[in-house]
């Protein structure tokens, strides 16, 4: 629930809301809004009770698996970045702590917000760095390293 009400995506463009607010946090890379669409299509199918397969259709089915667990690991990341740092900074805790706020954040312009939160991690440089369990060294992951 606090994830949500940290997005707080407007009714008719959660998918597009959720891929746009969550690179508030992050460093602009390229791949950033696939893995963002593909976590959000990830849990919008265990959301509705489809197949998990359907969040990863352009994925070749031997691959699906990796990804999504590198992606359930990068939401994870992301998730703890964000909340250590609205919890261990007063001014963010602010920005974060009733609907006005959030409101007026997302209301603000891109480069508005970036300034408001300040440092962003990125989330290859964290993914690649921390990521070991169900890796398999010997090749990459298509469409993620």
């Amino acid at each position: 629930m606090f994830w949500y009400s940290i997005r707080k995506p407007p009714i008719g463009t959660t998918k597009k809301a959720f891929v746009d607010r969550c690179q508030t946090f992050l460093t602009q890379e390229p791949e950033l809004t696939t893995t963002f669409n593909e976590i959000y299509d990830y849990r919008s199918a265990a959301d509705h009770l489809h197949n998990w397969q359907t969040a990863f259709a352009n994925v070749p089915s031997e691959q699906r698996e990796l990804r999504a667990g590198f992606r359930v690991y990068q939401a994870e990341l992301t998730t703890s970045f964000v909340y250590s740092r609205i919890l261990s900074d007063d001014r963010l805790f602010q920005l974060f702590s009733d609907d006005s706020t959030i409101d007026q954040l997302w209301a603000s312009q891109h480069h508005e917000r970036n300034v408001a939160w300040g440092e962003k991690m990125t989330l290859s440089k964290a993914s690649e760095q921390r990521y070991v369990p169900f890796m398999d060294f010997t090749r990459r992951i298509p469409g993620v390293f």
